[in-house]
């Protein structure tokens, strides 16, 4: 049967600094991308979830895979077993890492304040949500002349925080100056054009 597991990586956030999102962007790249590669076959879906607000989370990076419960437990012992993951660990990047079992059924990580059908639906959309996501850190890495291997038997934190701070904010620049077009606008576009409910407003895109 498949379950939603959940991984969670928590970031380490020291009072008085603004998140280090750009370490997100390594996980993807250096952990979630070679699990997918090896044991996508195996996983219906996944997703990642990103966020960083002073409270018991703080910054965590949760990768969620809609799976058996043995694949899950090789997934996370090859996210232990990673490079990239000794990397943050040795680093003190990474304060915390779990895993643990979201729930069966496909919308057990859904908002369960949303209609049923919702629920059913969602999960398939910010699967394709992430894999895009996925799929564009790839190309812009490809882009550069250079990039620090992760995987290299040592590798200094220096070049590697100024690679993937340059790659998220290329990622958010991206966003910022497309995402209301390749985004926003289709989906809305999907819907009729139809508004929607946001801070208050009915908003077209």
């Amino acid at each position: 049967m498949h379950e939603w597991h959940s991984f969670n990586f928590q970031v380490l956030w020291p009072e008085g600094q603004a998140p280090k999102w750009w370490v997100d962007i390594l996980i993807l790249d250096g952990i979630v991308r070679p699990v997918l590669a090896q044991r996508g076959p195996s996983v219906g879906l996944w997703r990642i979830h990103r966020r960083a607000f002073r409270d018991a989370h703080g910054h965590e990076l949760t990768f969620d895979c809609l799976t058996a419960r043995d694949i899950a437990g090789t997934i996370d012992a090859d996210i232990r077993e990673n490079k990239a993951f000794h990397f943050l660990r040795a680093n003190r990047l990474l304060e915390k890492y779990s895993m643990r079992v979201a729930g069966p059924g496909v919308d057990a990580i859904c908002d369960k304040t949303w209609p049923t059908e919702l629920q059913a639906a969602w999960p398939s959309y910010i699967n394709g949500v992430c894999v895009a996501l996925l799929r564009l850190t790839e190309a812009l890495k490809a882009s550069y002349d250079t990039f620090p291997d992760i995987n290299a038997s040592q590798v200094d934190v220096a070049p590697i925080e100024r690679s993937y701070q340059e790659l998220d904010r290329q990622l958010a620049q991206i966003w910022q100056d497309y995402g209301h077009r390749a985004v926003l606008h289709h989906v809305n576009a999907i819907f009729a054009y139809q508004p929607v409910m946001a801070h208050g407003l009915l908003i077209s895109f």
